[in-house]
């Protein structure tokens, strides 16, 4: 299962020109390793010969691999690859002109 995780807390807010307000954050990729899970070692093994079993496997473009700086809005959720240097201590204007030139990732999970 591929999940993706930012590698520290630091976040960064800010507004954006037309005055929408941004969460920005660092993620890296992670495969989980499902040797590492307890609940696979409590199941019955099949019949089934696993190495000939088709298994869907998640693939990510090589050029994030190496991370992502996350973009977060109400509307919508945009990256910027790969992670500048120092982006935590970036003023505002500056943040705002990443975001100009980032990528649109996806619309905003709903929060329950």
């Amino acid at each position: 299962m591929m999940t993706s995780a930012p590698l520290s807390s630091d976040t960064r807010e800010f507004t954006d020109v037309q005055g929408n307000q941004w969460i920005v954050w660092e993620v890296y990729p992670r495969l989980l390793e499902r040797r590492l899970l307890r609940e696979r070692r409590a199941l019955r093994r099949g019949n089934i010969d696993r190495r000939h079993e088709l298994v869907g496997r998640a693939t990510l473009p090589r050029q994030i691999l190496g991370g992502w700086l996350a973009f977060q809005s109400s509307h919508e959720r945009r990256r910027v690859i790969p992670v500048p240097d120092d982006w935590e201590d970036l003023a505002a204007r500056d943040l705002r002109s990443l975001l100009a030139v980032s990528k649109l990732s996806s619309r905003p999970r709903r929060r329950s």
